[in-house]
């Protein structure tokens, strides 16, 4: 068999870090199964770039397509045993264009999402990792970007192999990663595990506050602890009534239309829960005492250190009279100060 490249492209949203960590921790059994799959380093909650520093490199802030790194790898695998190269990483999604210019014949393996998840996933993730503290806005259209964009590398790149398959949620009856091991004809038993799993509504909300706060140092803390709670929604679309039938509506068109052209693998299963999205609990971003109420007290109970390091660096923010009535709802379980803890935070705040 000749050799064959294959690049998964994302696109983000789509379960990308979960099929990593999969593949990264099976490198022995791809190699046995004739696939190269470079290594690289996971990140907490083992997340990752992928493969992104593989053949891209960084410039004032951009990535670009590196072609020594992609001739060093090319020369690497023409002298190994293995028949696939594999490469993994939602960069690529924009930067399909000089992949394919620089890989020959390179098949990719893209999934496709319901785009009102991939909306307000989007939109989660830049509250949970990038300090977003407005409330989520939809349109009176529904966004279809990273749709329009799949289809156009399709259209645009008749060449190269595109391998679509439908993003659906891991159940007893569908798991992510061994459907994408299904594109490279591989069967593997794999059992469900989530990663960089979902806030609750409750916790989001809490999070979308507490980014109106300088709390750096904790982030990471914050978005771990977030992470366990339990208490809140867990299964909530923040698109109001007056618009989810026409966005829903619009979603399946656009999916029908897309499957059409150029083949969504499951697809029948993506558009299925598509429309079971109607029957979500529709939730509103409009009362965060109640979600900062809820929350606190289970953080309070799970997570005291770090409660109280919270309410410590809260204390300290200047903020106005409805963020400070928020800020004391949150620390009402903190725990008494001393006389002289007190007069220690006074003094650093007249010196700072």
């Amino acid at each position: 068999m000749a050799k064959q490249v294959w690049i998964h492209i994302g696109p983000p949203k789509t379960g990308t870090s979960a099929i990593q960590k999969w593949l990264l921790g099976h490198r022995e059994w791809l190699s046995g199964h004739g696939i190269m799959y470079p290594t690289y380093e996971l990140g907490p909650n083992g997340i990752s770039s992928g493969h992104v520093h593989t053949v891209l490199s960084e410039e004032s802030g951009k990535f670009y397509l590196d072609k020594n790194k992609v001739e060093a790898l090319l020369s690497e695998f023409e002298r190994s045993d293995k028949q696939i190269l594999l490469l993994s990483s939602e960069h690529f999604f924009y930067h399909v264009e000089a992949l394919a210019e620089a890989f020959t014949k390179v098949r990719f393996i893209a999934y496709v999402r319901c785009p009102i998840e991939t909306f307000e996933s989007v939109y989660n993730q830049s509250v949970k990792r990038h300090g977003k503290a407005e409330a989520l806005v939809f349109s009176h259209n529904l966004h279809t970007t990273t749709l329009d964009r799949l289809s156009r590398l399709a259209t645009e790149l008749p060449r190269q192999k595109f391998y679509f398959r439908a993003y659906l949620q891991s159940t007893e009856s569908f798991n992510l990663v061994a459907d994408f091991l299904a594109v490279l004809k591989l069967d593997y038993s794999v059992e469900n595990e989530k990663t960089n799993p979902s806030y609750t509504f409750e916790a989001l909300e809490t999070k979308r506050w507490l980014n109106r706060f300088t709390l750096t140092e904790l982030d990471a803390e914050i978005d771990q602890a977030l992470q366990a709670v339990t208490v809140g929604i867990t299964d909530y679309s923040l698109l109001p009534d007056d618009k989810k039938a026409r966005h829903l509506k619009q979603c399946i068109q656009n999916l029908r239309l897309f499957h059409t052209q150029h083949h969504i693998k499951n697809a029948r299963m993506l558009l299925n829960a598509v429309s079971k999205r109607e029957h979500l609990a529709v939730v509103s971003q409009d009362n965060l005492p109640g979600a900062i109420e809820l929350v606190s007290r289970q953080l309070s109970m799970t997570n005291p250190d770090l409660y109280q390091r919270i309410c410590q660096a809260l204390s300290q923010q200047d903020c106005g009279k409805d963020d400070q009535a928020l800020v004391d709802l949150f620390s009402r379980f903190q725990k008494k100060k001393t006389l002289g803890s007190k007069l220690r935070q006074i003094a650093k705040r007249f010196v700072g």
